[in-house]
C-alpha cells in the first residue's frame, strides 16, 4: 500500500506538473495571441497613416501640377503676345527703312536736278537767281528731310533695340517654359 501511495503521489505530482506546464502553455499562447493582435493593430495603424500621407502628397502634387499648368498657359500667352509685338515692330522697322530710302532717293534726285540746272544757269543770271531760290528752298527741304531722316534713324534704332529686348525676353520665357514643362513632367512621373 505504501508503494501504491508513493505511486499515487508520483502520479499526482506528474499530473500537477503537466497541469502547470499546460497552464504555462495556455498563458504563453494567450500572450502570443495578444502580442500578434497588438502587432497587427500597430501595422494597420501604420498602414493607414502611410495611406493618408500618400493621399496628402498626391493632393499636393496635383495642386503643384495645376499651378505649373496655369503658369505654362500664362507663359504661352505671353510668348504669343511678344511674338505679335515683335512682328509689329519688325513691320514698323521695314516701313521706316522704306521711308528713309525714299527720302534719300528724293534728296539725290534734287541734288542732281540742282546740279543740272546750275550748269544751264551759268549763261543766264536771272535763271541763276531763280535757281538760287530753288536751291535755298531745296536746302530747306533737305534740312527738313535730313531732320526727318535723323528722327527716322533714331526711331529705327529704338525699334531695333526694342526688337532685341523682346527677342531676349522671348528666349528667357521659352527657357522658363521649357523648365516648367520639364518640372511638370518630372512631377507627373
Amino acid at each position: 500500500m505504501a508503494g501504491f501511495q508513493q505511486l499515487l503521489n508520483e502520479k499526482s505530482e506528474h499530473i500537477q506538473s503537466l497541469e502547470n506546464k499546460h497552464k504555462h502553455f495556455r498563458d504563453s499562447l494567450a500572450h502570443y495571441r495578444e502580442s500578434v493582435t497588438t502587432q497587427r493593430e500597430a501595422d494597420q495603424r501604420k498602414h493607414d497613416e502611410q495611406i493618408q500621407q500618400l493621399q496628402m502628397e498626391n493632393r499636393q502634387v496635383s495642386q503643384t501640377i495645376s499651378i505649373k499648368q496655369t503658369e505654362i498657359t500664362s507663359l504661352n500667352r505671353d510668348n504669343a503676345r511678344l511674338v505679335s509685338e515683335v512682328a509689329a515692330l519688325e513691320k514698323a522697322n521695314r516701313a521706316s527703312d522704306k521711308r528713309y530710302e525714299d527720302l534719300h532717293v528724293k534728296y539725290n534726285n534734287a541734288i542732281e536736278d540742282l546740279q543740272s540746272e546750275g550748269q544751264q544757269n551759268e549763261k543766264n543770271t536771272l535763271m541763276t537767281k531763280s535757281l538760287e531760290k530753288k536751291l535755298s528752298d531745296t536746302q530747306k527741304n533737305f534740312i527738313t528731310a535730313e531732320s526727318a531722316l535723323t528722327t527716322m534713324q533714331m526711331e529705327n534704332d529704338e525699334l531695333r533695340s526694342s526688337i532685341m529686348k523682346m527677342e531676349v525676353e522671348i528666349d528667357i520665357k521659352n527657357q522658363l517654359l521649357d523648365k516648367h514643362l520639364n518640372v511638370g513632367m518630372s512631377v507627373q512621373e
